[in-house]
């Protein structure tokens, strides 16, 4: 039988007990102090700790009937140091399509070992508190016996002795009336009632008597007490299965001894000079020991309450499964339940459903996938020399429509009751991929904290498109905000936004979930890859546009590049007309063509000096007349 406890006595200094039981945690180890045949008493666990793993050492405590004031268990208590696994779960639970470790289905057995052998020695106590009771029993029907049987032997002789009376003879003399006896023959069968006869059985009856009351007082205080000693001590066990007398049996009990023992006022109270009366002494069985029926119901019985290997599986609270029951289960339902089949490519199939019941509920991991493969537009790709041998197409269902599964990835797909077919459960990424993720946190972060400039980008990314392709052009202007604040296009500063610094992606998996919760957005994104590696080589100047990206959006509105007139212009609009080469502005009622400026003097129809005009050496030729008030020539020196 495994250990589950181990029992000291205490001696009224000894604070640590060493305990040699097993256990999965320290709050399955419990320690129950006792006095005598009382009751025991479970410590609370703030009253005890753990010195080691196999020592149980007792805390100082307020001094009590049970412990000194330095917690060590007074001198002749019981300790009792026992195991009580925790049974209300499981140790350890598992998920669909989680990972199974070993130690976790260690500690599940372990687990229910623990506490099966727990029960079984509770069963064990049981049996032997049983087996005790039964000898008990058994003693005091003995002595019930004998009682019984002295009783009968004083019954014959007070009748004996009323026969004996019935032969004394009265006579009459000078002195007076006297008895004379009729005859003194001691032989029962030539003079019955004799009163030699009479004084023979009386003396074997007292004999008798004396030897049962001997017998008796052995095995049972005679003084009333309700506590048995000598060789049936009671202590705190209890006998069952007595039964109680009937009404009549207790009448007819009483009516005895009123005709043939005491009085019946002696009946009336319990002294240390008088026995108890039979209804006292029901009475106090009564409240203090159990039925068979009331033992049944309060305790395990092995033969009705166990479930064994041979027995039809039963979930409830009141049965016990063997170890070998509890192994044939979980087999069981791990068989229903299915597997986990690894393979190394999307061409290894099993040639064989895997599934142990050729049907569905096992899941196959894809290691990595080998080939690119394309969904149909209902999410059905199909796999030609899918399997081992090379020889069957294999059949995924439930994938998105059209979409193309990259090499590298890994895919896990579960069974169906249809053999090479699978139904997609989900797609595992690229571990090199993942690592990149890990050893870039820090940008990612950065993207993670700017997630609302990205879904502002995101949603513009035409016009992202349209800056990408005018780097150049994007670069100058973030070099000359002056210039770009005299248009009234962006504010007075560009700043960019920085993000928090993180480890490690773990660390910044509430920013992963944002990235994630903007899938959309992302893949939006991703579909201009060329152009976000442009934005991510000018980062400052990405900031910078979208930290005023509402004035991007005014420039995009103000600002048109096409070969025909935009739509719905507003006053003050600019458009670049590449039909003809020439900017044109919105004057509230159409395109003004802006004049690229003078390149002869002869266009200006108004011309004016604003100083002296200088000749440098050349000639004036072709003058006409020449007017003013204040013309003035100087010719110079004339050589």
């Amino acid at each position: 039988m495994a250990t589950t406890e181990n029992n000291f006595t205490g001696n009224g200094s000894r604070l640590s007990h060493a305990f040699t039981f097993p256990y999965l945690n320290t709050s399955d180890v419990l320690i129950g102090l006792k006095i005598g045949t009382g009751a025991e008493q479970i410590l609370d666990t703030t009253k005890y700790e753990f010195p080691n793993a196999t020592t149980l050492k007792v805390l100082s405590t307020t001094a009590t009937d049970w412990q000194e004031s330095t917690g060590a268990p007074k001198s002749a208590v019981k300790v009792r140091i026992h195991r009580k696994t925790a049974d209300d779960n499981v140790a350890s639970t598992f998920y669909p399509g989680s990972a199974i470790r070993s130690s976790d289905l260690n500690d599940n057995f372990i687990q229910n070992l623990y506490v099966t052998q727990e029960a079984r020695n509770i069963t064990t106590d049981s049996t032997t508190i049983a087996e005790e009771a039964k000898v008990l029993a058994t003693t005091a029907d003995t002595n019930a016996t004998t009682a019984k049987n002295t009783a009968d032997d004083a019954d014959a002789i007070a009748d004996t002795a009323k026969l004996a009376t019935d032969r004394l003879v009265a006579t009459t003399s000078n002195s007076g009336t006297s008895w004379t006896l009729a005859g003194n023959n001691t032989n029962a069968s030539t003079d019955p009632k004799g009163v030699g006869y009479a004084v023979t059985t009386a003396e074997s009856a007292s004999s008798t008597a004396n030897a049962a009351s001997s017998a008796v007082g052995d095995k049972v205080n005679k003084d009333g007490s309700t506590t048995m000693t000598g060789a049936l001590p009671m202590g705190t066990k209890k006998i069952t299965g007595m039964g109680d007398p009937t009404a009549a049996q207790d009448a007819a009990t009483k009516a005895y001894v009123d005709a043939h023992i005491i009085d019946e006022d002696n009946f009336a109270t319990d002294s240390a000079t008088k026995p108890p009366t039979q209804q006292s002494v029901k009475a106090y069985i009564g409240t203090t020991n159990y039925t068979k029926t009331e033992a049944d119901a309060k305790y395990f019985s092995a033969d009705a309450e166990t479930i064994e290997s041979t027995d039809t599986w039963s979930a409830g609270n009141t049965k016990i499964a063997t170890t070998q029951a509890i192994d044939n289960r979980i087999i069981s339902l791990t068989t229903e339940v299915g597997g986990f089949v690894p393979i190394a490519n999307e061409t290894s199939f099993p040639n064989t459903n895997p599934d142990v019941n050729d049907g569905a509920g096992t899941l196959v991991s894809i290691k990595s996938i080998a080939s690119n493969f394309t969904s149909s537009g209902s999410g059905v790709a199909t796999i030609a020399n899918g399997n081992v041998a090379n020889s069957a197409t294999v059949t995924i269902n439930g994938l998105d429509n059209s979409t193309t599964y990259l090499a590298g990835y890994g895919m896990i797909v579960e069974t169906t009751s249809t053999l090479h077919t699978y139904a997609f459960h989900r797609l595992l990424p690229k571990a090199s991929e993942v690592t990149t993720v890990a050893t870039n946190n820090t940008n990612i972060n950065t993207v993670a904290s700017g997630i609302a400039n990205i879904n502002t980008v995101a949603g513009n990314n035409t016009n992202i498109t349209s800056v990408a392709g005018n780097e150049a052009n994007i670069d100058i202007v973030a070099g000359e905000l002056t210039f770009a604040e005299d248009l009234g296009l962006v504010s007075e500063s560009l700043t960019a936004s920085s993000g928090n610094d993180i480890n490690t992606v773990a660390g910044a998996i509430t920013n992963i979930n944002t990235v994630a919760g903007n899938n959309g957005n992302i893949t939006t994104v991703a579909g201009v890859s060329a152009n976000v590696t442009t934005v991510a080589t000018n980062v400052a100047n990405v900031n910078s546009v979208a930290t005023n990206i509402a004035n991007v959006n005014s420039f995009s509105d103000q600002y048109k590049v096409a070969s025909s007139t935009p739509g719905s212009p507003t006053s003050g609009d600019l458009w670049y007309d590449s039909a003809n080469s020439v900017l044109k502005y919105h004057n509230g009622s159409s395109f003004i063509t802006i004049a690229s400026g003078l390149t002869n003097i002869i266009e200006d129809q108004t011309p004016e000096l604003y100083a002296d005009l200088d000749c440098n050496d050349k000639n004036l030729t072709e003058v006409a007349t020449i007017s003013g008030n204040n013309l003035q020539i100087d010719f110079g020196a004339i050589a």
